[in-house]
């Protein structure tokens, strides 16, 4: 069993976050699943994902949104639900306008990115909406919001 999850939150903040879930949580997640015969990985974009090729063709979107498309849980009857964790914190990322290439690129495949009230979400949100708002039948997501607070606290840094 493959069991794969997507890690949205934008690109300029959250660092520390993601940080901490790559080299902390995910890999013991691994390990405890290894344990039961469950093959976990994760994907995070700063690795990788959209190369420059992709971008500079206008597919950053359409990759990002296909992405998570691979990262699902499998369910009984062949039934597989996005499997996503979002960090939100002080920005809302990119927001391509509706006339914009890489949206429309995207909508050849996902024509409601282009549609109201999605026209005028970022990237980030479009991920968020794609792997839980438009889905029938639910999704394992969970979503971690950071009070702007916490980045001013003198412990923390």
């Amino acid at each position: 069993v493959q069991v794969k999850l997507f890690n949205s939150s934008t690109f300029s903040d959250m660092h520390s976050e993601r940080d901490f879930l790559n080299q902390f949580v995910y890999p013991a997640v691994r390990s405890m699943c290894r344990r039961r015969r469950v093959d976990f990985s994760w994907i995070d974009f700063r690795w990788g994902g959209v190369t420059h090729s992709d971008s500079q063709a206008g597919k950053g979107v359409l990759k990002c949104l296909d992405k998570i498309d691979e990262c699902h849980i499998p369910l009984a009857n062949h039934l597989r639900v996005p499997m996503m964790i979002g960090l939100l914190g002080e920005r809302v990322g990119w927001v391509p306008e509706i006339t914009d290439r890489p949206r429309q690129i995207a909508a050849e495949r996902h024509p409601w990115v282009v549609e109201d009230p999605w026209s005028e979400y970022s990237v980030t949100a479009l991920e968020m909406a794609h792997a839980w708002l438009r889905r029938p039948y639910g999704a394992e997501a969970f979503f971690f919001l950071r009070n702007k607070d916490f980045m001013e606290d003198r412990n923390f840094k």
